[in-house]
């Protein structure tokens, strides 16, 4: 089935920019108009703006208006960093997810000698960074789109400045590397890869998500956005939910009231059980409880 993503490829979330000297709604509806063509042309049935946030409340109150269906999708995190280091951070922190925390980080150092090393060139280490990224696209439970060697390669050159590798090691042996995109304050942590036999034993989850966050407080980045899924672990180390919002229509109308009619049933929250867990705690009020 065909379809016309609109959105970001890199990015959490929707971005758009338009100037405030021009009318968006006319602005938007001719855009449609060209999106509608382009579909047409293209023997493409089916049109989907993608992970839109709050941020987006006059262009999803337009599209919803243009008879498209809002979808719940999957929710990013967002941390925003207050603390000037590192130890303010843990005291930040819950009494019960300092103290983890911290002995999982004592534990890693004591196993291994991790060392952080930022590059913006891979040539060199691509093979490893795409067998360690295949590494956790085979472990997910959620799959999206696969991404090519070619991708790891040239995101780099395709975004200077902006895409970084955060590669580390284990004495000479990479063990993980961070894909993060910085731009302005905004700091996307948005692929990652784990040496399996290691991963869990060096708590490399959590200790590159603490080298990264010392990066940023260090380089005065305000937000850290760790992403979709894994959901627990980010709460605990103090990301809060980003509701998104996908607005679809079928240019079949006989699929798009199949669409309208499924939507409440196919949101995230029904088919992730940890979304589901979460969204229950945050009904009783119990989410920082049951969860730090």
């Amino acid at each position: 089935m065909k379809i016309i993503f609109i959105g970001s490829p890199t990015s959490e979330e929707f971005y758009m920019g338009i100037s405030k000297q021009i009318d968006f709604n006319n602005l938007i509806n001719r855009s449609l108009t060209k999106i509608y063509g382009f579909a047409k042309k293209e023997k493409i049935k089916n049109i989907v703006f993608n992970n839109l946030s709050d941020k987006n409340k006059s262009l999803a109150k337009f599209l919803l208006k243009k008879n498209f269906v809002r979808l719940e999708s999957l929710a990013t995190t967002m941390l925003e960093i207050k603390a000037r280091s590192m130890e303010e951070y843990f005291e930040g922190l819950s009494k019960n997810m300092r103290k983890d925390l911290k002995r999982k980080l004592r534990r890693s150092a004591e196993l291994a000698t991790l060392k952080t090393e930022i590059r913006e060139n891979v040539d060199d280490i691509i093979d490893r960074i795409y067998e360690l990224y295949l590494n956790n696209f085979n472990d997910s439970d959620v799959h999206f789109e696969i991404l090519t060697r070619d991708f790891f390669k040239n995101i780099c050159g395709n975004m200077p400045g902006v895409a970084k590798y955060f590669i580390t090691y284990d004495n000479d042996k990479i063990v993980a590397f961070n894909l993060c995109l910085v731009q302005g304050n905004l700091f996307i942590d948005k692929f990652i890869g784990f040496d399996k036999e290691v991963a869990l034993k060096y708590h490399l989850y959590f200790t590159t998500f603490c080298h990264n966050l010392e990066w940023c407080i260090k380089n005065d980045i305000r937000f850290y956005q760790p992403g979709t899924t894994d959901y627990y672990p980010k709460i605990r180390l103090g990301a809060e939910l980003v509701p998104l919002y996908i607005f679809a229509r079928s240019l079949n109308p006989i699929l798009h009231t199949i669409v309208k009619l499924t939507a409440r049933w196919i949101e995230p929250k029904n088919l992730d059980s940890t979304l589901r867990d979460i969204e229950e705690l945050k009904r009783t009020k119990h989410l920082k409880q049951d969860l730090l």
